[in-house]
């Protein structure tokens, strides 16, 4: 899984976000996700409300 500190896969296998709120520290794995998700299923939102 890509960016395995930011998700995680549930009991029927599909990805899942760790937190509601990204750390700071994890916001490039984060990004990362977005940019390669084949679904673009994975959305960031900032703290304006503005999808990144």
């Amino acid at each position: 899984m890509l960016s395995p500190d930011v998700f995680e896969t549930d009991d029927d296998g599909y990805g899942q976000a760790k937190f509601l709120v990204v750390p700071d520290e994890l916001i490039q794995q984060a990004r990362v996700a977005v940019i390669n998700c084949p679904e673009d299923a994975i959305t960031l939102i900032n703290e304006e409300g503005d999808k990144e």
